[in-house]
């Protein structure tokens, strides 16, 4: 029921409006809407009985000495006459835009009447259960103080009493999905965790999505102390101006943060937050044994809403995961760096008794990125191929002499694959390994894979280890000669090799041949 259908049945009968309200308390699943919808729902009604500019809602805090406001909902519209000369004077609509954020629970908020706030005198509304138990209020003004009349107060404690259900109805479903959430978020977090490979800006980046969906926060980013510097390790919906003018040194910066204090980020630099339109901001130090080692923070432009309990929350939540993957991965890289030079050094023993002598390895690591640079491949992925070529034969160290003359070296991609999977490094690594004898035509082994679905490093791992088999091995003496090489290139592209990376590999032997 609409707000003029309410105000046109008040003024006929006041009793019609107490029927409509609790046919709407009733029947309308205010739990099933976001809490600021369901308030903004329930206001409607208040507002056809008293028509005031502005109502704020009030509940109380843990602390329970004050309250928070938890809602607030502005209404200058031209159609509001009773309170014309109060509400759009200029100074007046500014004090009703800057509500007070706390108030003390003092008894006055616990009766029905008026009260004077900051803006006027504004009308009080208790939402109470029972004798004593007080669940917060609803100020509604500013209104000009007068005798509201039997029928009206009677209406305002029936509004008050459903008001009081729904409230509770509504905060109550906002602790449950809050509940909910946090365990989906705390699964979410784990099962991402085991396959982000203990990378940290992957890790970060995936927390800080889950935190911009969970508090739908429009920004955000998360910074890393290195060498005692915070650096940016994700970001979200930042401009690059916001992101260039950044300054998070915690003497002159953004924020200010002293070691001993409570813990607790204080905004300082406000010139920079007004530059940029930033409405409200939420921001989480990383502290550990008093050093501040990062901090995480959310973001609103287009909103003013302030931040809830349930935000901070997921932050200092989120904030111990990356301090303990931040421990973890030093002790993973350590552990990751030993057991890589262990499979390179064992990778090179292989390569001093294969046919193609002591160093192949790292000419295919060599040669490989080369033809990645051609490619334009990022610094990421170069540094990936190289890996995965250095330990690329380290399966061959398994393989069994079947017969003279024969190696049976079919599963060695799977078994080097396998030596380095249990790491956490990126998959890219693992793949390329696994797929290096694989053929663009499909006739490779051990998968059999085709064309796009041999990942890039593997296809560049084909060509890189075939060059140097060439111009290293005792086999087919004849295609040392350049023109020969391209020749035999040629015929095998599109069909063993990736015909992009033969042509890059092509582009770079006309201008010098590459050295063993």
């Amino acid at each position: 029921m609409g707000t003029n259908t309410f105000m046109s049945l008040f003024h006929r009968q006041q009793s019609s409006f107490d029927a409509g309200f609790w046919h709407a308390i009733g029947t309308t699943q205010f739990e099933k809407l976001q809490p600021e919808d369901a308030f903004r729902a329930l206001l409607d009604h208040l507002h056809s009985l008293v028509g005031a500019s502005a109502y704020y809602l009030y509940l109380p805090i843990s602390s329970d000495a004050e309250m928070i406001l938890e809602f607030m909902d502005l209404r200058f519209h031209a159609e509001i006459d009773l309170q014309k000369d109060l509400s759009t004077q200029p100074e007046t609509i500014e004090l009703l835009q800057s509500p007070e954020i706390r108030l003390p629970m003092d008894a006055h908020y616990r009766r029905h009447g008026f009260s004077n706030e900051w803006a006027g005198s504004f009308l009080v509304l208790p939402l109470t259960e029972g004798n004593d138990q007080f669940h917060g209020c609803v100020l509604a003004g500013p209104l000009l103080e007068r005798n509201l009349g039997r029928d009206l107060q009677h209406s305002l404690r029936a509004f008050a009493l459903g008001a009081t259900g729904v409230v509770q109805r509504v905060k109550e479903h906002a602790r449950l999905a809050e509940q909910a959430t946090t365990a989906a978020t705390r699964a979410e977090v784990t099962q991402k965790i085991l396959g982000s490979a203990l990378e940290v800006n992957r890790f970060v980046s995936l927390l800080l999505e889950l935190a911009l969906t969970s508090t739908r926060t429009e920004a955000g980013f998360v910074a890393i102390a290195r060498d005692n510097t915070l650096t940016i390790r994700a970001a979200k919906n930042l401009s690059k101006d916001f992101l260039a003018e950044l300054n998070l040194s915690p003497h002159n910066g953004l924020f200010e943060w002293s070691p001993g204090t409570d813990e607790t980020l204080i905004l300082q630099d406000f010139d920079f937050i007004t530059k940029h339109g930033v409405k409200s901001i939420l921001a989480v130090p990383l502290v550990e044994h008093g050093r501040l080692h990062g901090v995480f923070a959310l973001i609103n432009f287009s909103k003013s809403t302030s931040f809830d309990d349930t935000s901070l929350s997921i932050l200092n939540n989120f904030c111990d995961q990356i301090r303990l993957v931040l421990n973890n991965s030093h002790v993973f890289e350590e552990f990751t760096g030993r057991y890589l030079s262990t499979l390179k050094a064992l990778s090179e023993s292989y390569d001093v008794r294969s046919p193609y002598g002591a160093g192949h390895s790292r000419r295919v690591a060599d040669c490989a990125q080369v033809i990645g640079r051609r490619m334009q491949l990022g610094v990421d992925d170069l540094s990936h191929l190289e890996t995965a070529a250095l330990v690329h034969d380290v399966g061959m160290c398994g393989v069994v002499e079947v017969q003279s003359g024969f190696r049976a070296d079919y599963h060695h991609p799977t078994i080097g694959s396998s030596l380095v999977e249990v790491l956490p490094i990126p998959a890219a690594i693992t793949r390329a390994i696994a797929t290096h004898h694989e053929w663009f035509d499909g006739w490779g082994y051990p998968a059999g894979l085709a064309a796009d679905a041999i990942p890039l490093l593997g296809r560049i791992l084909a060509v890189a280890e075939h060059y140097d088999e060439i111009q290293s091995g005792t086999l087919q003496e004849h295609l040392k000669n350049q023109t020969a090489f391209i020749h035999d290139m040629h015929i095998r592209r599109g069909v063993q090799f990736d015909p992009a990376v033969v042509d890059a590999l092509l582009s770079i032997l006309q201008n010098q041949p590459l050295t063993r």
